[in-house]
């Protein structure tokens, strides 16, 4: 995520006048379409006991 983040913040608009999201715009759509799609759980960057807590919280 930190990756993504530092591209979308670090953006240039090529074409003049047009105005690029924000990190907070960009974030909000990207949790909202992942939520949708239903659970993703990053194994690489999340501990087996965060993960668990994802999933549980989740189902609650």
């Amino acid at each position: 995520m930190e990756e993504h983040r530092r591209r979308v913040t670090g953006r240039r608009a090529d074409i003049e006048g047009r105005v690029l999201p924000a990190w907070k715009e960009v974030s909000a759509l990207w949790i909202e379409s992942t939520w949708a799609a239903g659970l993703v759980i990053d194994t690489g960057g999340e501990s087996v006991e965060a993960a668990n807590e994802m999933i549980v919280g989740r189902a609650s």
